[in-house]
């Protein structure tokens, strides 16, 4: 059972603004996900970028956020990897909504690659790059 021990040490549930880049994950409901290796087929987001919106302590407004996580999530991708996502992708973000979340991540946006327009795993290995 050596493998598949290991296997399940790597899962863990994280609050959706605790993803890290690099890692691979499994919508568990709205505000949980289950990190896997990104070697697991079922994974549907990959977490490319982690980054400040840039709004400080005071955030504007909802369409605001989803426009800034926007216009960050794909000049993010596009830094990294040189090239826009391509067809068949999108990305999922992530921000903090007001109270406690945004007390303790501020203006964080998290940015994770998937499916799009459809919803669903993205199989085996890494498929941001």
């Amino acid at each position: 059972t050596g493998a598949h021990d290991q296997e399940d040490a790597d899962l863990k549930k994280v609050f959706y603004l605790d993803l890290k880049v690099g890692q691979c994950a499994v919508r568990q409901n709205s505000k949980t996900l289950l990190v896997v290796p990104c070697s697991n087929p079922n994974h549907s987001l990959e977490t490319y970028a982690v980054v400040q919106g840039g709004w400080g302590s005071a955030a504007p407004s909802h369409s605001a956020l989803v426009s800034i996580a926007t216009s960050t999530c794909r000049s993010s991708f596009q830094r990294r990897f040189g090239h826009p996502i391509r067809a068949g992708y999108g990305f999922e973000f992530f921000f903090a909504y007001p109270g406690a979340q945004e007390e303790k991540y501020r203006d964080r946006v998290n940015c994770s690659l998937r499916l799009w327009p459809s919803w669903g795993v993205l199989g085996a290995g890494t498929h941001s790059r």
